[in-house]
Formats: structure tokens, C-alpha cells, sequence
């Protein structure tokens, strides 16, 4: 059985499994117990926008949404989905793919694409500078939910296959190229970097790698810290195992958090947890004994504990200090998609089929009992809007990002 022939086996096995779970939950929930009701979000405006919607969520803030499809980026009214103004993206390919977060600041949005990123005013849509990468990664090469870029107060930190690049903020000049130190006779197409600067000390970034290790041909991940002043490398922690192979042969699931004295690494086969300052492992949570098949999906952490939503539908909250298991939930349908946050004891994450459709679902952060749920479908949206989701604690606001439409739901208590 060769190497594709066994990736499309344990996927395949994998969505089976799911499958399996959600039915017999399904059974488990109806015998057992009604479903709690509670107040779904209130639906309060759509506004169509032209062009496919690339971006993964929308930047929210307390009056404005902004958000990215394949022609451009428009800022819309929160309140009842007005458009405010909207820019045109030139054109770098047939479909400039916007690629991974978009980045904002006070004044600026800052967008990744296929070979180049840029800054946009927030005021009125004007782009104030444009900088050129050297190598060129595309939406659909990367595991969805990859972020390749974070940002200090003056700087960007933007990853390609092969390096880390500092941008000023100011005027998009480079200011420092960091390779990290791997194994690996030549870049592999499933090397990909993901880059978080420290919320302690804007000078210090960490940099998840992964790569194709030279002896052994196997699929590795690095985590690094560097001096980003200097580019001196200060630790680097070899992550235990191998990544699982992507049977669509994307980039593995690499997400990076923090807490005040931790990093928090996910992969597709667990969470790993190394001493920010030092790089010692503190501890690891494996998914499954099987490292070839890919589990994680998506990760958030509150200081005190993490939130980890799996491929096969489960939610699980480990405790930040030592990575006990606090609770562990099934979503009841679906596969975990890649956006989560938890807020007021609420734990909001959106799960998918087979990335045609999102649904919200809500648990209490607490104790991991089903809050409510809400799909598209429930508002008479048409099917397979809800492709992306993002949510502004502030406000209140849900808002779906569908094909061709942005829809903005108001939470109510």
C-alpha cells in the first residue's frame, strides 16, 4: 500500500468515524435529554459584496467590519451592514488570493497575498504601500486556518516556506530576513513557517516550522525562538514525533498561542507546551496513538486553560499549567473548523462539512454542556453561505461571511 493510497485510507476512515460519533451522540442526546433552549443570535442585516470571498475572519471592531474577498477589501458598518467604502485589489494573479488573518492596528489593515503584502488605511481603503515576497504561497496549498503574520507596535512579522521577514510598518522596508535552522537539504512543498511575536517583549519572536527531515524523509516540526533585532537564534525545540501528512498534500496544522510563560504549539497529532523563555518542554497532550492521521484543527487559550477543537468533532479544555484534561465534549455534527473564541463562560467555535457549509455552535466554557447551536439555513440563508465566522466580544456581533454575502447576527442574552 503506498504512501497516497494510505493517506486517502485513514481520511477516508477518519470522516467514517465521525460519522459513526455523531450518530451514536445524536441517539445518546435524543434519549437522554431535551436540548437546552436558549436565545440564538438575531439576524439584523446582509450586504452583498462582488467577487469570492478569500479572506479566513473578518476583522471586527466596535463600529466597522472589515473583511477581504478575491477583487477586494471593503469596510462595512456593524451595525447594519452599510457599505463605508470598498478598495480594489490589482491584480497579481487571476485570483489574488488573500492569504491567511488580516492584520489591523490603529490606523492600518494589513494584508497578506499570494507574493506581497500591503497596508491599507482604515479611514478610506487607500493602500499606502506595497512590498514584494520572493517566493509565492497560495490559499489553497496551506492547511486552513495557517497564519503567516503577526505584528509589534512598529513592526510585521511575515513568513514565507523558507524565512521569517521583519517589515516596518511605516513604509513595508525589509529590515531583517531569519532563517530557521532545519535539517532539510531543500525546501519541501509542505515547509511552511508560522510566526507569533511575543506579548511580553515585542523584540522576541517564536517561529513553528516544519520540514522534511533529511535522514528519514519524515515530516517534522522546529520550534524556534529569535532576537528579532539582531536575528540570533536563542532556542530551538524539535517537536516530539512526526506532523501527519495532509491527504490533500497542503501544509500540516501548525497554530501557535501563548500564555504569559508558555507557548502552545498545535499540530495535527497534539498540543505542546514549552517554557517561552528557555524552550524547555513543559508538557505534551497527544490526540491519538495514530500521528498519521490529523486531529488538530484549531487552538485557544485564556491563560488559565486551552480549548482545542479536533477533526472528528470533540472539544477539549486542558488546564495551561500542566496539560490535565478538564473536560472533553462531542459537537454533535460536523467537523471543527478553524476559528474559535471564548468570552463571558461562552465558548464560540464554528464547525463545517467537508467545508461547504459553517454552523455556530456555543458551550459553556465551564463545564462543556451544548449551549445552542445556529446554522445559515435556520435564518433562510441559502446553502453554502456561512464560509467564514468571526465575533466581536465588545459588541455582540457574529458575523458569516458567505459566497458572496456577509451577514451580521447580534447576540442576545
Amino acid at each position: 500500500m503506498n504512501r497516497n493510497i494510505k493517506q486517502i485510507f485513514f481520511y477516508t476512515t477518519g470522516i467514517l468515524l465521525v460519522l459513526a460519533n455523531v450518530s451514536c451522540n445524536l441517539t445518546k442526546s435524543n434519549e437522554e435529554e431535551e436540548p437546552v433552549e436558549l436565545p440564538k443570535p438575531q439576524l439584523v442585516w446582509e450586504a452583498a459584496l462582488y467577487g469570492y470571498m478569500d479572506s479566513p475572519s473578518p476583522v471586527i471592531e466596535d463600529s466597522s467590519v472589515f473583511i477581504a474577498n478575491s477583487i477586494g477589501l471593503a469596510r462595512l458598518s456593524i451595525a447594519d451592514g452599510s457599505l463605508q467604502w470598498e478598495t480594489t485589489f490589482s491584480l497579481e494573479s487571476s485570483r489574488p488570493q488573500v492569504i491567511g488573518k488580516i492584520i489591523s492596528d490603529q490606523d492600518h489593515l494589513y494584508i497578506r497575498r499570494a507574493n506581497s503584502i500591503s497596508a491599507y488605511l482604515k479611514a478610506d481603503g487607500v493602500q499606502v504601500w506595497s512590498t514584494a515576497l520572493d517566493d509565492t504561497v497560495r490559499y489553497n496549498e496551506l492547511s486552513p486556518g495557517t497564519v503567516l503574520m503577526d505584528q509589534n507596535s512598529s513592526q510585521l512579522f511575515v513568513t514565507t516556506r523558507s524565512e521569517l521577514l521583519i517589515i516596518n510598518k511605516q513604509d513595508g522596508r525589509k529590515e531583517l530576513r531569519i532563517a530557521p535552522q532545519v535539517p532539510a537539504t531543500q525546501v519541501s512543498p509542505q515547509q511552511i513557517l508560522v510566526p507569533i511575536v511575543s506579548f511580553t517583549d515585542d523584540k522576541l519572536a517564536y517561529v513553528l516550522t516544519s520540514f522534511q527531515e533529511q535522514s528519514s524523509g519524515k515530516l517534522k516540526g522546529l520550534l524556534s525562538a529569535f532576537d528579532a533585532v539582531n536575528g540570533n537564534l536563542l532556542w530551538n525545540y524539535p517537536l516530539p514525533g512526526t506532523l501527519p501528512d495532509d491527504v490533500l498534500s497542503r501544509t500540516p496544522v501548525l497554530r501557535l498561542s501563548q500564555t504569559a510563560n508558555k507557548l502552545l504549539a498545535l499540530t495535527g497529532s497534539g498540543i505542546f507546551a514549552v517554557n517561552a523563555t528557555t524552550g524547555e518542554p513543559a508538557w505534551t497532550y497527544s490526540f491519538t496513538e495514530q500521528s498519521n492521521i490529523n486531529l488538530g484543527k484549531v487552538l485557544w487559550n485564556n491563560e488559565t486553560y486551552v480549548f482545542a477543537g479536533l477533526g472528528d468533532g470533540r472539544i477539549l479544555k486542558l488546564s495551561t499549567l500542566d496539560g490535565t484534561k478538564v473536560w472533553e465534549t462531542p459537537t454533535l455534527g460536523g467537523l471543527i473548523s478553524e476559528w474559535m473564541a471564548e468570552t463571558d463562560g461562552r465558548l464560540y467555535f464554528s464547525i463545517n462539512l467537508l467545508s461547504l457549509s459553517t454552523s455556530m455552535r456555543v458551550l459553556d466554557s465551564d463545564s462543556g454542556e451544548m449551549l445552542y447551536a445556529y446554522s445559515p439555513s435556520d435564518f433562510g440563508i441559502a446553502f453554502p453561505e456561512g464560509f467564514t465566522t468571526a465575533f466581536n466580544a465588545s459588541g455582540k456581533y457574529i458575523i458569516n461571511a458567505g459566497v458572496l454575502s456577509v451577514y451580521g447576527f447580534r447576540l442576545l442574552e
